[in-house]
């Protein structure tokens, strides 16, 4: 039909609806200090609901230095707190956490001390 008619459709929705969203879409993390100079560092996540989220630290290189479920029994912003000790070297890394719906980011930071 091309007679300038503007058709629209309108669904109602009962609740909150999500349509091709990801976890990962409402979620803030930040990490802090960086660059990390000390044995320890924070990463915040502001979380839309709780949630458990698998977080993997890996160097540029792709190797492991750190790994944890988190589990968040409350929404809104929530810490934790890495422990590195000294034995991380200086360089480039990258926190990746993964969601339950399968979904994930990746934060990149510095260590230089």
């Amino acid at each position: 039909m091309n007679d300038g008619r503007i058709l629209t459709r309108f669904i109602e929705f009962d609740g909150p609806t999500l349509l091709n969203a990801d976890f990962a879409a409402f979620t803030q993390v930040n990490i802090y200090p960086v660059p990390v100079r000390d044995e320890r560092f924070a990463v915040d996540l502001d979380l839309a609901v709780p949630t458990s989220v698998a977080l993997t630290i890996v160097n540029n290189q792709g190797t492991p230095f750190y790994t944890r479920t988190l589990n968040f029994e409350r929404s809104g912003l929530n810490k934790h707190v890495v422990e590195t000790g000294y034995s991380w070297p200086n360089g480039l890394y990258h926190a990746v956490l993964q969601y339950p719906d399968g979904s994930s980011e990746s934060i990149s930071f510095n260590v230089d001390r």
